[in-house]
């Protein structure tokens, strides 16, 4: 549970960013390098560059983006979690086939859910689960959180567990590597270290491996 440990988790220098080991050389730099990443960095940047240059930002604002190449990016990121690991099932060979081939569809039961995320710092979450007490479930998450938008991706939620969020699985899209639109709602994020702390209503277990990366205070 969060919260519970007195001990504060032990931190490891990483140099030029968060690294795994768990990606052959062909899935990282073709798969997802050269085609999925391209499209996830265009999504950041494009509503990086609304927070840098707009004075005042409207309540709702839309960027361009190809949801398939962004969705496959994300989940891949996520499956790299961890090290020595492949856990075999249902789930994890459906998003394999996923990422790997671009005329697969996604689980149907798959929620990519975003949101702006103006904060500094990088979480990495799988083996992530959040308990709401007033239903007594459990919802299994996967979430990448980092500067300006965070992702949390679910396919086992109870039906009376919802999420007051943006769902890029439910928005029309087109085929890979043409864009669609994508609204930005700046102004209805939850707070920093949600769904992580526990709350009155709800909270978090999460395995040894889930991360959170900092930029050392100095470095750029």
């Amino acid at each position: 549970m969060v919260g519970a440990s007195k001990h504060k988790p032990s931190a490891i220098r990483s140099q030029n960013g968060i690294k795994y080991r768990t990606l052959c050389a062909s899935c990282n730099n073709k798969v997802l390098g050269l085609k999925h990443d391209v499209a996830l960095k265009s999504f950041l940047d494009q509503v990086s560059d609304m927070l840098r240059t707009s004075t005042s930002l409207p309540y709702a604002f839309n960027v361009q983006g190809d949801i398939p190449s962004i969705t496959r990016a994300v989940l891949g990121h996520l499956c790299a979690v961890g090290v020595n690991r492949y856990d075999k099932g249902p789930i994890t060979e459906r998003l394999r086939d996923f990422i790997l081939d671009e005329t697969s569809a996604p689980l149907p039961t798959l929620k990519l859910y975003y949101w702006m995320y103006p904060f500094q710092g990088v979480t990495l979450l799988r083996d992530f689960a959040l308990v709401d007490m007033p239903s007594d479930s459990v919802t299994v998450m996967w979430m990448m959180k980092l500067f300006p938008i965070a992702f949390a991706a679910t396919w086992e939620q109870h039906p009376d567990v919802s999420f007051a969020l943006p769902e890029l699985t439910s928005l029309p899209q087109n085929m890979p590597g043409q864009k669609s639109e994508i609204p930005i709602f700046p102004y209805d994020s939850p707070a920093s270290d949600w769904p992580e702390s526990p709350t009155p209503t709800s909270f978090a277990m999460m395995g040894q491996e889930a991360l959170r990366a900092y930029a050392l205070r100095g470095s750029k």
